[in-house]
């Protein structure tokens, strides 16, 4: 029974009958023994059966939901639940009281459904996934290149919808054509139970609940939803840029006790790019608006998917003349990169945060004019007070040697 709340959770309403097979649990053995003799535990400690275990709603219309139970039926509403229909029978191919695990209406297409059972329970191990187009009133089973083993978790990207995740008892899988086909999804993911999977739809991060080690998340999974076909298929392709944040990480003392922090994902812009065939080098150059180099990268030239990470950083001398490590850090603003591997030069990228602000513009003024004044003064102490001090350690014999003064920085761009 589905019941619905328009007051955030104060009060309640019934919109739905019993959506299950209401079986009696009495009726049904487990190892042998009918659930109503006795046993250890009554019904060998199951709590209850006959539960809804997968609700969704569609993001494009409020009025279409589904339900799924865990004694295998499946309803759906196009009128908010005024009235139900069972979609099981429309199921081809799926065993009866299969529990389902997961339903997820489209974001792409109010009539788009995908439903995921598990069968493991029945000793049954088999993946059952399955997409409707039209409110489930028919389903193609769509589980090509998926193992068999049970299906646990469901997703769908929230903007590339033909972008789905599987969580099985193995890892992650994915398909880039809506089911059709799924790889396997690699990147650092241990073989682990999976028995959550969200994609955030602000930051696109693939976030993974797995059983028995905790949360893995995927950052910014942009290219696999650009990943197509035709990608697939070209000698090169450089993908779409996110928005990069500059900020200062936070870096605890390792020594410190009862604080735990995960590794931060490496700050910058992440550049990433197909190769249809291996390259001998791959350089990637990050220019102004203006045109003007800022910044050259060298990729690697492995054949498939390629990373690099601009660290949002200048290439500039220092006062002695030599590179700074590291060199100083962009301002917020758009700039542009164009990627090359051997004669091939593919793809304008564009990555933005914004223009500076008066603000920090006026802090950057104010920095050029005060710290060389902070510099001439710490060069008056090594230069003048030192030396004496040094002259009276020298008495002693125990003098050190004297410091070289600090070069005074020169402010590029002609400021």
């Amino acid at each position: 029974m589905l019941f619905r709340s328009a007051d955030l959770g104060q009060s309640w309403t019934e919109i739905s009958p019993d959506l299950t097979y209401a079986i009696d649990r009495d009726t049904l053995s487990l190892m042998g023994v009918a659930g109503g003799e006795a046993q250890m535990s009554r019904n060998d400690g199951q709590s209850s059966y006959g539960n809804l275990t997968a609700i969704a709603e569609s993001p494009l219309d409020a009025a279409v939901g589904y339900t799924g139970s865990d004694d295998g039926r499946l309803h759906g509403t196009r009128d908010g639940g005024a009235t139900w229909q069972d979609l099981t029978p429309n199921v081809p191919d799926l065993p009866p009281h299969t529990y389902v695990t997961r339903i997820v209406a489209s974001g792409g297409d109010a009539g788009t459904v995908f439903a995921a059972f598990d069968g493991h329970r029945n000793d049954d191990f088999a993946a059952y996934v399955y997409a409707s187009a039209d409110f489930g009133e028919s389903w193609q089973r769509i589980t090509d290149g998926l193992p068999a083993i049970s299906v646990n978790a469901l997703a769908q990207h929230p903007t590339a919808h033909d972008l789905l995740f599987v969580g099985n008892e193995v890892g992650v899988y994915f398909s880039i054509d809506a089911g059709a086909a799924w790889r396997r999804l690699d990147g650092g993911l241990p073989t682990v139970p999976v028995d959550d999977i969200v994609v955030h739809p602000r930051e696109n991060d693939l976030v993974v609940g797995t059983h028995g080690l905790g949360i893995w998340i995927m950052d910014d999974i942009a290219p696999l939803a650009e990943l197509s076909a035709e990608v697939m298929a070209s000698s090169a392709h450089l993908f779409t840029v996110s928005r990069a944040t500059s900020y200062n990480p936070y870096r605890p003392q390792g020594w410190t006790p009862g604080i735990y922090a995960a590794p931060n994902p490496t700050a910058g812009a992440r550049v990433r790019y197909w190769l249809g065939a291996e390259a001998d080098s791959v350089s990637v150059t990050i220019r102004t608006r203006a045109g003007d180099v800022l910044r050259e990268l060298e990729g690697d030239g492995d054949a498939g998917l390629n990373e690099v990470i601009w660290d949002l950083r200048l290439t500039e001398d220092g006062a002695d003349g030599e590179p700074m490590r590291p060199g100083p850090r962009v301002m917020p603003g758009r700039y542009v990169g164009n990627a090359s591997a051997g004669a091939f030069m593919w793809n304008a990228i564009q990555g933005a945060s914004g223009p500076p602000t008066d603000d920090q513009l006026w802090w950057i003024d104010r920095s050029w004019e005060e710290v060389p004044p902070i510099v001439e003064q710490v060069n008056a102490i090594l230069t003048g007070r030192l030396p004496a001090l040094y002259d009276r350690l020298g008495e002693e014999g125990v003098r050190p040697e004297v410091g070289e003064p600090v070069a005074v920085p020169r402010r590029g761009g002609g400021g």
